[in-house]
């Protein structure tokens, strides 16, 4: 996990569609067949051409969707929704310089009827992704820099401008777009992180100090609860408890901990429905809550759904190791202005909170073994006794013998040996995940952490200098890679050629699939007030 990489996958994967806001809509057989006998005699009016198309795209049908269009904008080459359903035909064809040069087409268009069609803004931002994904990153830089100029608040520009000028070693440039991102979404962990970093690199250790402090201020809000109604609440139980938190959550509903702990009363009473409505009201005022994410984590496994379970314990996995990240962060820009001290208290802070992530490490992986040997294990993921421990330690190193390129179990070991307190194995076993991959940022925390436990300041120090580097090569790496993963087309085809190359496709097609959860896609998210979603062929 490393901020930049987060970075560079912001707002992805997304297609045209996600970004304008436009679905395939099916038709039914029957009038699918009829528009295209009467296509094929050339009898549809653009409308008609239009819904056709669409249908086709929600058959998995591009080609077909473009001959259709192809032929209609003969006739009617100024019809814009024509050459945007084009466009997307063409994204899917995975013709990204096509698609560009279509939407380009709409935008220089002078009698284009703007109120059937996205804002330009927006279109610019279409055009943008597309040269992004054609590979020519400058067209990208200007068609985003237009958007912002029609838009200034725009954030998919802002998000994508970072990840292109991080990619390419602009950081000032990417640090402009990081304090624009945070001036509208001041709440964003990662950007702000992401921007003290940068600041670190660049010398600017004060600011650095300054912003990853405002970092470590933004978990949410406890409603310090009345006198009277604490002492009501510490002598109900059942029933009356619960209304009393009713009550509390109605009159104060913008703090999520209020949430999560009536979550969690609905959730040792066994009411499934109205717990979970509670963590999720709860994440939606603040999406990297580490503890609701843990308690619903814990209320998925008491239900039995484990695959649920599972995700939330990666979430928090992947919050606390975000913690870890910022406090190191802000322990050597301490330490570069002067406050050693001050920094060395913050590592050992860093420290403790780096045993909650082998904590989580390990209740993730009784999880999963439960879920592969379809067994009960999953209820006693929480029983951390160390025979249990040590089991799953062991098939770890097992499976690191016939896969030793496979570092994120290597990683797991060493969080496993911390938990039974073998210091000295975890840090040589965080030594080997450095040598094997020298671009992971856990792995260099990890044993930054432990040199630091161990007494070595110096090499801690070192350790940490190269937890915060941004590796060039990666970042382009991890750019593409974010990229290739919007299309499903590209995405097969690069993993087809890796197992092709590659000794053993296995490993290849594991590899892959970590580094793409290392980057969290997790596709467009929408800030701000934005028109709906709306099917291709309203």
């Amino acid at each position: 996990m490393s901020v930049y990489r987060r970075m560079s996958g912001r707002e992805l994967p997304c297609g045209l569609g996600d970004l304008l806001r436009i679905q395939p809509a099916g038709l039914q057989h029957a009038e699918h067949q009829r528009l295209a006998d009467r296509a094929t005699l050339g009898q549809l009016s653009p409308a008609e051409t239009y819904i056709l198309a669409s249908s086709h795209l929600a058959l998995d049908e591009p080609g077909l969707a473009a001959q259709r269009i192809t032929a209609a904008l003969r006739s009617h080459p100024d019809d814009g929704r024509l050459r945007l359903i084009l466009a997307i035909a063409m994204e899917a064809l995975a013709r990204h310089d096509r698609a560009a040069d279509h939407l380009t087409q709409i935008l220089a268009d002078p009698h284009s009827a703007w109120d059937r069609l996205p804002a330009k803004a927006m279109l610019c931002c279409a055009v943008g992704l597309e040269h992004e994904r054609a590979g020519a990153w400058r067209s990208a830089v200007r068609q985003y820099i237009e958007a912002l100029r029609l838009a200034p608040a725009e954030l998919f520009a802002h998000h994508r401008l970072v990840a292109i000028c991080l990619a390419h070693g602009q950081f000032s440039q990417a640090a402009l777009h990081l304090r624009a991102i945070l001036k509208q979404t001041p709440a964003d962990k990662t950007a702000r992180v992401c921007l003290a970093h940068l600041l670190q690199l660049a010398g600017r250790h004060e600011e650095a100090v300054w912003e990853y402090e405002q970092a470590l201020c933004l978990e949410p809000d406890s409603w310090d609860l009345p006198a009277d109604a604490a002492r009501d609440l510490i002598q109900s139980e059942g029933e009356s408890a619960i209304a009393i938190l009713e009550k509390l959550v109605k009159s104060q509903p913008q703090f999520p901990d209020l949430r999560m702990r009536l979550g969690n009363l609905y959730s040792l009473r066994g009411n499934d429905e109205a717990a979970t409505v509670h963590y999720r009201r709860a994440l939606s005022l603040h999406p990297e809550y580490l503890d609701c994410h843990i308690a619903l984590a814990r209320h998925e496994l008491r239900m039995g759904r484990l695959d649920v379970a599972a995700e939330h314990f990666r979430r928090a996995i992947d919050i606390n190791e975000l913690n870890v990240e910022t406090y190191v962060g802000l322990a050597m820009a301490l330490a570069d202005s002067g406050r050693a001290l001050q920094g060395n208290e913050i590592i050992a802070s860093a420290g403790r909170i780096g045993r909650n992530s082998a904590v989580l490490v390990a209740q993730l992986a009784f999880l999963e073994r439960a879920a592969v040997c379809d067994d009960d294990d999953s209820h006693h993921c929480s029983d951390l006794h160390d025979d249990r421990i040590e089991d799953l330690l062991s098939r770890g190193l097992q499976t690191l013998t016939r896969h030793g390129q496979w570092n994120d179990v290597r990683l797991h070991c060493g969080m496993l040996q911390l938990m039974l307190g073998r210091q000295d194995q975890a840090r040589i076993t965080f030594q080997q995940a450095v040598q094997v991959d020298n671009s992971s940022t856990e792995a260099w925390l990890q044993l930054g952490l432990s040199l630091a436990h161990a007494g070595q300041p110096d090499a801690a120090r070192a350790a940490f200098g190269r937890a915060l580097y941004f590796d060039g090569r990666r970042g382009r790496l991890d750019y593409q890679l974010a990229l290739i993963r919007c299309g499903r087309l590209e995405f097969e085809l690069t993993l087809e050629r890796l197992e092709e190359s590659g000794p053993d496709p296995i490993d290849t097609n594991r590899r892959i699939w970590v580094a793409v959860d290392a980057l969290h896609l997790t596709g467009l998210t929408r800030h701000g007030a934005h028109s709906p979603t709306t099917p291709m062929a309203a």
